[in-house]
Parts: C-alpha cells; structure tokens; sequence
C-alpha cells in the first residue's frame, strides 16, 4: 500500500480491556481499495463446483451492516457501522450452512478478533448466536428464526453477569425490556407445568439493581419507561404509546428530589436531560411524541 495514501481512523475506545482497538469499517476500507490493498490481501478462499458455486470450507471476507460489542467503563454498549468482516465455516451449493465463525479486523495490525458465532441453514440464520466481547467473553446470546430474532436476547457484562433481557417476536422488539448493573444479582428463571417448560424466561432482578425497565409492542416503545441510579433511586420515569414519548411523570436527583423534567405534556414540549451530578446536560424538544430540536449545554 503507498505510504502516500490517507487513512481515516475511525477510533472505539476499550479503555475497560486497558487498549485502544480500530477497527475497519467502510470509511477505512474506502482506501484499502483505492489502494488496491484489499484485492490483494482480504481475498475469499475455498472451492467452487463446475457452476461457479461455492463448496466446503471457506474462507471469507464481507464488508455487511452489523454491530460488535465493545465495554465503555458503565455498561456494555453495541457499536454499529459497516464492518469488514473475515468467516470461517461450510457453503453448500453456493449458500452459507451450520456453524460459522466471524471475526472483525484491527487496523494496520489486520489482527482478528472473535465478534459472533450464528447458525445458518441453507443460507438463512437459524438457531443459537452469540456475540463476544473483543476479550472473546460472551456479550450476547439469542435464536433466530428463518433470518429474524425470536424469543429472548441475553446480553452480559464482561465479569459474566447479566446484564439485560430483551424479547421479540417475528424480528422486532416486544416485551419487556431489562437491564441490570454489573454488581446486581440476577437469574434467568421459567416456569414449569407438569415438568415441561412454559413459557418465556423472566429475568428475576429482586436482589438486583434495576439500571433501567421499558416495553415494546411489536416494535414500539409502549407505556413506562424508567432509569434508576446505582443506588436504587428512580432518576427518570417516562410514558410512551405506539412509540411516541408523550409525558415525563418525574425527574429526581440521586438523593431523591425532585427537579425540573421539562414541559413535555400529551407528546409536546420539553425534556431536561441531567448527569449524575445533576447537571444539565441535553434539552430536547418534542411535537406530538418526535423529537424535532436537540440543545447541548
């Protein structure tokens, strides 16, 4: 690659893993192709039949839309963007089939490292998946169902503990949504009926602290939201329909008080966002239930 060539970083901080990682996304790999670099060295290798169409063990590059899981010191976060991405598993007649393993790439150091494992069947991701943490900890863990999301979505803190539970049906979000903070004690339970399983799991958080609880329906946010300090503390309580934000019951500091939410009422007016230490930090304006102005202070 010339040395002449312009690289834009495109920089995600791991300062919890103790390193700074880049990873290549399409901004990146924009002048790897203009250099001529990919051609050469993020080349697919594997065998195709007399149709052209690929057979056996690959190994492949894609540059696709999806996130990697990453830890920024509070709680785990999912960055998303176009990534290059290199995989290793079986084609049948030209179609991705069981496991594969999928790896996102550093950098200069062209490092790569674990991002997920899924499950396809002719092509279609189906079954169990699993995202990692870039220490290769589990991140995430969940089923699809003919390419869609179904059922429950586990999502973890890199000490192991869960962190949240999300549910979906036919691809989109519905269900209650819950996250935990990383020094809450959680379960997963499900009940029984005659000894067979029934029903969805539940995320038993009662001796745990709740960071923040919402539902969906069919994709939409919809009825209470709320976020809550470490210490157990409602720091933000809001009500949603059909995905619009039309009120906010209260807004409280990490003691309890009570302090100015805004104007917001019936999907209009104002939001006042606070940090910790209970400055303001954001206004949001809202009409009927969108946000149409951001104001940072």
């Amino acid at each position: 690659m010339k040395t002449t060539i312009k690289i834009i970083f495109l920089f995600i901080s791991m300062s919890s893993f103790g390193q700074e990682m880049r990873f290549i996304k399409d901004e990146i790999m924009n002048n790897y192709m203009e250099s001529g670099y990919s051609t050469k060295n993020f080349i697919p290798k594997g065998e195709t039949d007399s149709q052209k169409q690929r057979q056996g063990i690959w190994k492949d590059y894609e540059v696709i839309k999806d996130f990697t899981c990453i830890n920024d010191g509070l709680k785990p976060k999912q960055v998303f963007g176009n990534f290059l991405l290199y995989g290793e598993g079986n084609y049948i007649d030209g179609k991705r089939n069981g496991k594969w393993v999928l790896y996102t790439i550093e950098d200069l150091t062209f490092k790569k490292i674990l991002q997920k494992e899924v499950n396809y069947n002719k092509g279609i991701l189906e079954g169990e998946f699993k995202y990692f943490f870039p220490n290769e900890k589990l991140a995430m863990t969940g089923q699809y169902k003919n390419n869609e999301l179904e059922g429950i979505i586990k999502s973890f803190h890199p000490n192991g503990k869960i962190y949240g539970t999300r549910f979906y049906k036919n691809g989109l979000k519905d269900g209650k949504h819950i996250y935990i903070y990383s020094n809450g004690k959680t379960e997963l339970v499900h009940n029984f009926i005659n000894g067979i399983k029934d029903g969805p799991y539940q995320l038993n958080y009662s001796n745990g602290n709740i960071q923040e609880k919402f539902t969906y329906k069919m994709g939409k946010e919809d009825g209470v939201y709320q976020y809550f300090y470490e210490n157990g503390q409602l720091w933000i309580e809001k009500t949603f329909e059909n995905g619009l934000l039309l009120n906010v019951k209260g807004s409280y500091s990490k003691d309890g008080n009570l302090r100015d939410k805004g104007t917001l009422k019936n999907g209009n007016g104002t939001v006042i966002h606070y940090t910790e230490q209970g400055k303001i930090y954001l206004v949001i304006t809202f009409e009927n239930g969108l946000k149409v102005k951001e104001e940072n202070f």
